[in-house]
């Protein structure tokens, strides 16, 4: 994933996900999603490399 913006503000970014599913109806379902940097971060210059570890969890409903 590029960043794009200022270039002397510029970092990449890779990340590494496992998400789970459960269907409770057809159109209801609970999810858990876990994120997980694989770059190290820039002294604190770039926020999308500064953010280690993101944990999800939530409900997706279609209609």
């Amino acid at each position: 994933m590029d960043a794009g913006g200022d270039l002397t503000q510029r970092a990449s970014q890779s990340f590494v996900g496992m998400q789970i599913k459960h269907y409770l109806r057809s159109n209801v379902a609970l999810y858990a999603r876990h994120d997980l940097n694989v770059r190290r971060a820039e002294d604190g210059n770039a926020p999308a490399r500064n953010l280690r570890n993101a944990f999800f969890v939530g409900i997706d409903v279609a209609y």
